[in-house]
């Protein structure tokens, strides 16, 4: 099996003078500990046993009003949320470096790697997409607890591929 790159060696060390706070592992540690204690303490409370924690077809399950009470029902909304997830997260891992770092960046403003009215139509795609993906993600978010974990294993999947992707 190949290994992945830059985790072999740990070549890639903090340089010496990043404050401990400042250190990406150091805060993925705080995130993941305050992560694991928000779930004792919502099972701690009881909330898990809420509507929004069901798993698979439920008559509560709403989405823009409509019960998602089927298998049918439930693996559209499923299919859509994996494409839609795959969709944003490969944006996000790419559209939103390559804006940051070359569009919006006065250095290196004149070579962007494309012509400025493909620039723009990128660029508004994009913001459209956003836009209409926070309407559907509110809706994703209060439906219920197994399309949020498809969401988190789409996204991770995602992210570790493009980032797999960048190291290389």
């Amino acid at each position: 099996m190949e290994s992945l790159p830059l985790l072999e060696d740990d070549v890639a060390d903090d340089p010496p003078n990043t404050p401990t706070l400042l250190r990406p592992d150091i805060a993925a540690a705080v995130i993941g500990v305050w992560c694991v204690f928000t779930a004792v303490l919502g099972a701690a409370s009881g909330i898990s046993t809420a509507a929004f924690f069901t798993w698979g077809p439920s008559a509560t399950a709403l989405f823009f009003g409509a019960a998602i009470d089927t298998w049918g029902k439930w693996f559209v909304v499923a299919a859509y949320v994996i494409v839609d997830r795959v969709v944003m997260a490969y944006g996000l891992d790419v559209i939103t470096p390559w804006m940051m770092n070359n569009v919006q960046n006065k250095q290196r403003r004149a070579d962007v790697g494309m012509p400025s009215r493909r620039v723009y139509v990128v660029l508004g795609v994009w913001d459209m997409y956003l836009w209409v993906s926070r309407i559907v993600g509110i809706q994703i978010v209060l439906l219920q607890i197994d399309f949020m974990v498809i969401v988190l294993a789409v996204d991770m999947g995602v992210t570790w591929a493009t980032t797999y992707a960048y190291l290389s």
